[in-house]
C-alpha cells in the first residue's frame, strides 16, 4: 500500500529500440545521471556567466539601489505601471519614451522572484556574473527535479534521461538563463516541479510532510509567476494517468492522498487570486488578447500563437523575434506552419505507437494546459520553459521509438536528434552571444556618444535625441543604461519615435516632422507594448507633451500615426540639441538639422541619407 505504481508502458516500448551509438549508450547506462546533466549544463551555458547586465536589469538595479538605500519604502520590480500616475513622472526622468500610455498597466504579483534578485543585490552588487551564477545554480536545479519527475511518473529510464537532456538544451530556456530579469521563469518552474514531486511522493509513501511541502512550494510558484497557475491542473493530470493503471485495493487510498493533496495545492491557487484581485496587478497592453472582456479576438487569434509557441520549440526559432518588424509576418507564417506540420506527424505517431501509455499521454498533453494562458502575450520562446516539461519527455518517446527500417531510423532517430540535441542547443548559445553582442554594441554607442558630447564642450545640461531604436528593445530603459554606462553625469537621452526607418523634415527652426516609411509609428512590438488594448486610435490634431519636445499628430492610418511633428522646447540648433542616427550596423552618427533638409533614417543604414524633391505628406 505504500507504492504508487508508475504509469506503465504497452508492450510496444518493450520491443528493442534499435542499435544506439556508443555515446548514446553510454548515456543511457552512465550511474550518475545528474553528474553528467549538470556538466552538460556547465559547458553550454559558461558564455552565460559573461552576459552584462541588459534591459530590463538596469532599471531593476537602479530600482533595488534606491530601496537599499531608504529612498523607496519597496523594489516594486515588476509593479511597472500601476495607476494613471506612474508613467508621467518616469516620463519626465527620461526613463520610459514618451509614447508610454498613463493607461497603460504592467504590474504583477511576483515577490519571491523580487527577492531573490534582491539577495544577490545584496550579494553581488552591480556585477552580473554573481546574478548569472545564482541562474545557473537554479536551472541545473530544476533539471535534477524534472529528472525526479520523470522517474516518478514512468518506469522507463532511458526516456527520463533523455528527456532531461532535451529539455536542458532547449533554446528558449536560453533566455531564460542569461536574462537576469527573467528570475522569475526559473523560480516558477522550480517551485512547480517541486510541488508535483512532493505530491507523487505522498502518493506513494504516505508521509505527512509531503502534501505540506507540496502546498508550500505551490505558492512559491504562483508568487514568482502567475504563469504557474494551472499547477492543480498538471497534478490533476498526473493523478488521472497514474490512476488508470492502479490497482484496485489501492485505488481507495490513494484517492485519499491525492485528493488532499489536489485541495492543498487549490487552496494555494484560490488563496493567490484572491489576493491578487484586491491588488493593483493588472496587465493591458495592446499585444495581449483578453479572453474575459474580448472573448471573439481571443478564439481568433489563440490558435495562430499556439502554433507559433509549438513551433518555436522543436525548430529553435523565438517567434518574438518575427514581431520586431512587418518583415518578420512571412518567415514566421513559414516557421509556425513548418511546425505546425512537424506537430501533427509527431501527435500522430504518438496515438499510433504510444496511445496505451498513460506516461506518454500525460506528458504529451502537458503542454495544452499552459498554452490557452501563455496565448494571451505574444509568443516568446522563453514562456515556454512551464509547458516545456511535457514536450521534452515527448521529444524523448520520439527519440527512443522502436525503429526497424532504414527510413523509420531516419524519421526517428536522426531527425529528432538533429532539432532537439543539434539545433536546439547551437541556437542557445547563438542566443547567448547575441545578447552579449547587442549589450556590447549598445554600451559602446553610449560611449561615443558621450565622447563626441564632451568634444564639442556641452556638460550635463546636453540633451541626446536618438532618431531611430536600434536593436529592437534600446529603447526601452535607455536612460538607466546611460547612468549605469557612463556614471550619474550621463547627459539626458531620448528616442523620437519607434519606427526602424523614418523620414525627417526640418521643418522650422524648433520643429521637427518625421514620416514613417515602412510601419506606422506605434505600430512596432515596442510601440504596441506601450498602449492599453482597446486604446482609442490616434487622431490628427492629438498631442503628446514629452520632457523636452511637443508630439502632434499630423497624419494617421487605420488610427495608427503616420505623419508626427515634434516642437522641441529649444531650437533645433541649439549648443544644448545632439541629435544622432542610431543604427545596427555601425556606430551613431551625429546630424544637424538644417533648416528644410530632408534625410532617411533607417537601423539598417550606417549614416542617413539626404533626400530631394517634395515631402511625400503635405504641410
Amino acid at each position: 500500500m505504500s507504492n504508487l505504481p508508475p504509469m506503465n508502458v504497452s508492450a510496444t516500448t518493450a520491443r528493442p529500440a534499435g542499435r544506439l551509438s556508443f555515446w548514446a549508450a553510454w548515456f543511457e547506462q552512465y550511474p550518475r545521471p545528474r553528474l553528467l546533466l549538470t556538466v552538460i549544463i556547465l559547458v553550454l551555458y559558461a558564455p552565460a556567466l559573461a552576459v552584462p547586465f541588459f534591459i530590463d536589469d538596469y532599471r531593476n538595479l537602479r530600482l533595488m539601489r534606491e530601496y537599499h538605500v531608504g529612498a523607496s519604502p519597496s523594489p516594486d520590480l515588476y509593479a511597472f505601471f500601476t495607476d494613471a500616475t506612474n508613467a508621467a513622472p518616469q516620463r519626465e526622468a527620461g526613463e520610459i519614451p514618451w509614447w508610454i500610455s498613463d493607461e497603460l498597466r504592467a504590474a504583477f504579483l511576483r515577490p519571491l522572484a523580487e527577492g531573490s534578485l534582491y539577495l544577490d543585490y545584496l550579494l553581488w552588487g552591480e556585477r552580473a556574473v554573481g546574478y548569472h551564477a545564482t541562474a545557473l545554480l537554479l536551472y541545473i536545479l530544476c533539471i535534477w527535479l524534472l529528472l525526479a519527475l520523470f522517474r516518478a511518473v514512468q518506469p522507463d529510464e532511458s526516456r527520463a534521461r533523455w528527456a532531461a537532456l532535451i529539455f536542458a538544451l532547449t533554446a528558449g530556456n536560453a533566455v531564460t538563463v542569461a536574462f537576469i530579469a527573467a528570475r522569475c521563469d526559473l523560480l516558477a518552474l522550480l517551485a512547480e516541479l517541486l510541488a508535483l514531486v512532493a505530491g507523487l511522493r505522498y502518493l506513494r509513501t504516505g508521509r505527512v510532510i509531503w502534501p505540506f511541502v507540496a502546498g508550500a512550494a505551490s505558492l512559491a510558484a504562483l508568487l514568482s509567476k502567475e504563469a504557474a497557475a494551472p499547477l492543480v491542473l498538471v497534478f490533476a493530470l498526473l493523478w488521472i494517468g497514474a490512476h488508470h493503471n492502479t490497482a484496485p485495493a489501492l485505488r481507495r487510498v490513494l484517492n485519499r492522498r491525492a485528493a488532499l493533496v489536489l485541495v492543498l495545492l487549490l487552496a494555494t491557487t484560490v488563496g493567490w487570486f484572491a489576493y491578487r484581485s484586491v491588488g493593483d496587478y493588472a496587465a493591458n497592453a495592446a499585444t495581449a488578447l483578453d479572453p474575459l472582456h474580448r472573448p471573439a479576438e481571443y478564439l481568433l487569434q489563440a490558435p495562430r500563437r499556439a502554433f507559433e509557441y509549438l513551433a518555436s520549440w522543436p525548430l529553435a526559432a523565438n517567434p518574438t523575434l518575427f514581431y520586431q518588424h512587418p518583415s518578420g509576418r512571412v518567415p514566421l507564417l513559414c516557421v509556425a506552419t513548418a511546425g505546425a506540420v512537424l506537430a501533427v506527424a509527431l501527435a500522430a505517431h504518438l496515438w499510433r505507437r504510444h496511445r496505451r501509455e498513460p506516461g506518454v499521454l500525460v506528458f504529451a498533453f502537458w503542454p495544452l494546459l499552459f498554452l490557452p494562458v501563455l496565448v494571451c502575450v505574444v509568443p516568446d520562446a522563453r514562456l515556454l520553459l512551464l509547458p516545456g516539461v511535457g514536450m521534452a519527455f515527448v521529444g524523448a518517446v520520439w527519440l527512443r521509438s522502436p525503429c526497424r527500417t532504414p527510413r523509420a531510423r531516419w524519421l526517428l532517430r536522426r531527425l529528432p536528434a538533429v532539432l532537439l540535441l543539434g539545433l536546439n542547443p547551437a541556437a542557445a548559445q547563438l542566443s547567448v552571444l547575441a545578447i552579449i553582442g547587442v549589450e556590447r554594441k549598445s554600451r559602446a554607442d553610449l560611449r561615443a556618444i558621450a565622447a563626441d558630447i564632451a568634444e564639442s564642450g556641452a556638460g550635463r545640461e546636453a540633451r541626446v535625441f536618438l532618431i531611430c531604436p536600434p536593436q529592437g528593445f534600446d529603447a526601452a530603459w535607455t536612460q538607466d543604461r546611460a547612468r549605469f554606462v557612463l556614471g550619474a553625469d550621463a547627459p539626458s537621452f531620448a528616442h523620437l519615435c519607434d519606427a526602424a526607418v523614418v523620414d525627417a523634415l526640418v521643418q522650422s527652426a524648433d520643429t521637427l516632422r518625421l514620416s514613417s516609411v515602412e510601419q506606422a509609428f506605434m505600430d512596432s512590438l515596442l510601440g504596441r507594448y506601450a498602449l492599453p488594448h482597446g486604446a482609442p486610435r490616434f487622431e490628427p490634431g492629438q498631442t503628446i507633451r514629452a520632457p523636452a519636445f511637443t508630439v502632434s499628430v499630423v497624419a494617421t492610418a487605420a488610427g495608427w500615426p503616420t505623419v508626427l511633428d515634434l516642437r522641441f522646447h529649444q531650437p533645433l540648433d541649439s549648443p544644448a540639441c545632439f541629435f544622432y542616427h542610431a543604427s545596427n550596423v555601425g556606430p551613431p552618427q551625429r546630424w544637424k538639422p538644417v533648416l528644410g533638409a530632408r534625410y532617411r533614417f533607417s537601423v539598417a543604414a550606417t549614416a542617413p541619407t539626404p533626400l530631394t524633391g517634395a515631402p511625400p505628406h503635405l504641410e
